[in-house]
């Protein structure tokens, strides 16, 4: 995978002073953008750590919070050994600052796409891929980095601008590699065919099983990880059309299923599947 080191750390300062005085390991999204780039912060669950950076730090981890992450202020380093480039249209170094040109691609990012997803993936030669209810797109980005051509669909158009916005962001080099549809998932018209990998994180239909069968070529993977019945009884959502079944997976017995887990994910219950066409 190409895409630039997984980091912890948020720096919500201006992108040009981020750039002239880097904070070591720091995934640097301006505080006056994030509200719109919320698709590149980690997953809700677990700490966001801000920059202590004085009042910005405040502010920024008012905004999140009202969004519902939990964030911690922490101590930096800023980096040392900065390049000495700089390019012509850019400040004159002040004193104890060596300025340097703003990278195309960030250094750092806080997102990663689905661990389950990937660790199925690692050993796969890249092929074609529909990611069903891809959402904001990180496993679709995911896997165009790696290689793979790739329809992502979900049904809301502000999910498939996000995910728009992070392949060009994190791998410019991919963006030809995914097609995006805003479409419902059965009004879903797949522009290639014979897949050799469908995905459905965190959403799932018993349409994405009827689909998987006929667009899978044999040997395809059908890989999912998503909410199960013992999450509905517990939380009340989604509601019965969207959790998996082994039952569901019976009524196609085109399918063998490889692996099935089940387990508590912080608040969540899931289901691991990985399921070949026959």
């Amino acid at each position: 995978m190409s895409l630039c080191e997984l980091a912890d750390l948020l720096d919500p300062r201006p992108c040009s002073e981020a750039a002239a005085c880097p904070i070591l390991r720091a995934c640097n999204i301006p505080l006056t953008e994030l509200p719109k780039r919320m698709q590149e912060l980690p997953a809700k669950g677990t700490v966001l750590k801000v920059c202590d950076l004085g009042v910005l730090a405040g502010d920024t981890v008012m905004l999140l919070e009202d969004r519902g992450y939990e964030c911690a202020i922490v101590p930096f380093e800023y980096e040392n050994g900065f390049s000495e480039y700089r390019a012509e249209n850019e400040p004159e170094a002040v004193e104890g600052v060596v300025w340097r040109s703003t990278p195309k691609i960030p250094r750092y990012r806080l997102w990663a796409p689905n661990e389950f997803l990937m660790s199925v993936v690692g050993s796969i030669e890249p092929g074609k891929a529909a990611d069903l209810g891809c959402g904001s797109g990180r496993d679709a980005v995911a896997l165009a980095d790696l290689g793979w051509h790739v329809e992502a669909v979900d049904i809301l158009p502000d999910a498939i601008e996000k995910g728009k916005s992070l392949l060009k962001r994190y791998a410019p080099q991919a963006v030809s590699r995914v097609k995006w549809q805003a479409c419902d998932i059965n009004a879903y018209v797949a522009k290639m065919r014979s897949f050799q990998l469908i995905v459905s994180n965190l959403f799932f239909d018993a349409f994405v099983l009827r689909l998987a069968a006929d667009l899978l070529t044999p040997g395809g993977l059908l890989v999912s990880e998503t909410f199960t019945e013992t999450h509905r009884e517990r939380h009340g959502t989604p509601h019965e059309k969207r959790v998996v079944t082994r039952q569901a997976f019976e009524a196609y017995p085109i399918f063998q299923v490889e692996h099935w887990s089940e387990d508590w994910t912080g608040d969540r219950h899931l289901a691991r599947v990985v399921a070949r066409k026959g």
